[in-house]
């Protein structure tokens, strides 16, 4: 089906069940919910044209398997691409700006390209994206949104961007298979649940400038042994770090403040 609308209104191919293959020409606006449900739509081609996908717009589009490039400049509203369990790469042009949750539960994402002019990725975008095993961030980026990636179950490393100021709580939550972090020292603040249940981390260095370990930041990381923590560290909160079984060594400036359940409550630990 071609449409050549510049402006495709509110719902207004919600739950058409004989859509199968979009090409959009032409069109500048996609508006809420546009194509939302429509469980049999298989691919979609966007036009040069495009400047907003609105939100919820291929919410749970459940067929859908293939998107064109997305253009340059596109603002991409919340939930955009939600439940889209089919899609499998994402190309995004230059000055897109993601909104909430654009790609949460797409379950087979394995690629996607950010821009690299990319300054924000916002809460939940890539949230149960559960076979995204790699991805780059671009070092524009300055924020990363709660629970960003949560629960990317195949997500093996990651190196954050040098010049990150935020990284929210649950970022990685649920990253059960992240054997490595790269923390640039642009970030003085690892917030709540932020690597909660990383249960694939053995040995965690933590760089100069974190200042602050926010509660159960680290709990849940099952085989997590080492942890070292930098001269600039102030403050520890009650189970920062919480249900960590195998964790032995921890490295930790005396003038940190911290409490008796910061840490586990366990003999055998050492303190350096």
């Amino acid at each position: 089906m071609t449409i050549t609308d510049v402006t495709i209104p509110y719902a207004a191919y919600k739950e058409a069940d004989d859509l199968n293959k979009l090409v959009l020409e032409k069109t500048q606006v996609i508006e809420e919910a546009a194509f939302e449900f429509c469980h049999n739509l298989t691919s979609v081609v966007f036009p040069k044209s495009l400047e907003s996908i609105g939100a919820a717009a291929f919410h749970s589009c459940t067929d859908l398997s293939k998107i064109s490039f997305l253009p340059a400049g596109v603002v991409i509203g919340n939930n955009a691409f939600n439940n889209c369990q089919n899609i499998t790469e994402v190309n995004l042009g230059d000055h897109v700006k993601l909104g909430e949750a654009v790609f949460y539960d797409c379950r087979k994402l394995t690629k996607i390209e950010l821009p690299d002019d990319l300054k924000v990725i916002s809460k939940y975008t890539f949230a149960s994206c559960l076979e995204l095993a790699d991805i780059e961030i671009p070092d524009s980026v300055a924020e990363i949104g709660e629970g960003a990636f949560s629960r990317c179950m195949m997500l093996n490393s990651i190196q954050l961007p040098g010049n990150l100021i935020k990284l929210g709580a649950y970022a990685f939550d649920g990253c059960i298979s992240l054997e490595q972090i790269t923390i640039p020292t642009t970030l003085h603040t690892i917030e709540s649940g932020t690597f909660r249940d990383c249960s694939a981390l053995v040995n965690l260095t933590i760089p100069g400038g974190i200042e602050t370990v926010q509660r159960g930041a680290f709990s849940g990381c099952t085989s997590l042994e080492k942890i070292v923590f930098p001269p600039s560290l102030q403050y520890v909160e009650p189970e920062a770090i919480f249900n960590c079984p195998n964790l032995k060594q921890v490295a930790i400036p005396q003038t940190a403040k911290m409490f008796v359940d910061s840490f586990p409550i366990r003999t055998q630990i050492q303190y350096i």
